[in-house]
């Protein structure tokens, strides 16, 4: 049995930039009965830019998380069931990445995709009075 891994990036806020090793963070891990780890990482949007090529940045990420992993004093398998929730949309530049990796591999990755709709003014601009609802929507 593989270990399942969720990496939950708040792309929508980063994805102009390229993965940061200083924004890929553990958040939790669990030890299931079968002495397997589960792990929630965080980081910005996986991708890795070479001579203006934008590609998702799996292995990159993977390397990130591993590292992690070691400073905690613990061991992330080199095989396991990726998991990515996304809160990208598709106005955003990176958008079809994630999309593009993940339909060409299905048996080692599954992606999740929650579109995050809030208000369409910055707080600078909208009236103190006014009040933001932030929706999670499963697409």
């Amino acid at each position: 049995m593989l270990s399942k891994i969720l990496i939950v990036g708040l792309a929508a806020t980063a994805a102009y930039a390229d993965l940061d090793y200083s924004r890929t963070h553990i958040v939790d891990t669990h030890n299931v009965s079968s002495g397997i780890t589960n792990w929630l990482f965080r980081s910005n949007f996986p991708k890795v830019t070479l001579n203006g090529t934008s590609t998702f940045a799996r292995e990159e990420l993977q390397s990130y998380m591993a590292k992690r992993a070691t400073e905690a004093g613990m061991t992330l398998r080199s095989e396991f069931f990726f998991v990515d929730v996304s809160f990208d949309d598709p106005f955003e530049s990176d958008y079809y990445l994630e999309l593009d990796y993940f339909s060409k591999n299905p048996p080692n990755a599954n992606l999740s995709e929650y579109l995050l709709v809030g208000a369409l003014l910055p707080p600078q601009v909208r009236s103190s009075s006014s009040h933001t609802v932030n929706l999670l929507v499963h697409v």
